[in-house]
C-alpha cells in the first residue's frame, strides 16, 4: 500500500483492492487531488472537488478523450455506446438530448421513482431486519439496490429473476468499461451490452404500443413532436 517513505498510493495490487479505505481516507487529507502513475491519471477525492469539475463546462465526460482508451470493434453496441451517447455530444446536440431525457423526469414521474426506490430498499432490508449474527451490508444490501431501482424506474418487470438477470448484466457492463479491464471482462461486458440492447429496444417496442408507469414510456411519449433524438434504439 505505501512506497519507500510510507506515503499511501492508490494501485491495482490485492493489497490495495482488498482494503483501499485507509489509502483514501490519508488521501482526502493529505492530497485530495492525486496523480497515480500507474493509471497515468488523477484521482479526486473531495465531495466539493468532485461536484466542481462535473458542473464545470470545460470539463469532458467523453471517455474516448482517454489516455488508455481503446475502441471497441466498429459497428457493434458497445461501439454505439461510445459515438452516440450522451457522454459523447456537445453543444446544441448535447442540449437537444438533454430536453428529451427531461420528459421522463417530470414531477409526477420523480414522485413515482421515490416511491420505487423506497420499494427497493425495503425489498433488501426486510430480509435481513432484525437477523442475528454476522449481515454482509455490500453484498446483501448496497450492492444491489442501485441496479435494481434503474431497472425498476426503467420499466424491467420485477418478475422472479429479470431483476437479478438485469444487475448482473448491468455489472458486466460498468466493469467493461473500466480502463483497466482485461480481456475477458471486456468480451462478457460487450455480450451483456448486446443483450442488454435487445431486451431495451423489445421493452420500448412494447411501451411504444402499450405505455405503463415507468421512465422509457415517458421518454417514448414525452418527446416534442418531430424531434426525433430519441429512436428504438
Amino acid at each position: 500500500m505505501s512506497s519507500g517513505t510510507d506515503r499511501p498510493r492508490v494501485t491495482l495490487d490485492e493489497q490495495y483492492l482488498s482494503d483501499p479505505y485507509p489509502t483514501l481516507s490519508w488521501l482526502r487529507e493529505n492530497e485530495p487531488v492525486h496523480w497515480v502513475p500507474e493509471f497515468e491519471a488523477w484521482i479526486v477525492t473531495l465531495y466539493d472537488d468532485v461536484r466542481m469539475l462535473f458542473s464545470d463546462p470545460r470539463a469532458s465526460r467523453d471517455r474516448r478523450l482517454g489516455r488508455h482508451y481503446l475502441a471497441p470493434t466498429p459497428g457493434t453496441w458497445a461501439a454505439r455506446f461510445d459515438n452516440e451517447s450522451i457522454a459523447s455530444f456537445t453543444g446544441e446536440t448535447h442540449k437537444r438530448w438533454r430536453n428529451n431525457i427531461s420528459a421522463g423526469f417530470t414531477p409526477r414521474a420523480v414522485a413515482r421513482m421515490e416511491q420505487q426506490v423506497r420499494d427497493v430498499v425495503e425489498q433488501f432490508a426486510a430480509p435481513i431486519r432484525g437477523r442475528r449474527g454476522v449481515v454482509d451490508l455490500v453484498a446483501e444490501f448496497t450492492n444491489p439496490i442501485p441496479n435494481t431501482v434503474i431497472s425498476r424506474i426503467t420499466g424491467i418487470p420485477p418478475y422472479p429473476g429479470d431483476e437479478d438477470r438485469f444487475r448482473g448484466l448491468a455489472q458486466d457492463v460498468i466493469r467493461r468499461f473500466f480502463f483497466y479491464a482485461d480481456a475477458e471482462n471486456v468480451e462478457r461486458g460487450e455480450s451483456a451490452i448486446d443483450e442488454l440492447a435487445e431486451w431495451v429496444r423489445k421493452l420500448a417496442d412494447e411501451r411504444r404500443q402499450q405505455p405503463q408507469e415507468d421512465l422509457i414510456s415517458d421518454l417514448i411519449h414525452g418527446q416534442a413532436e418531430g424531434d426525433g433524438v430519441l429512436d428504438d434504439d
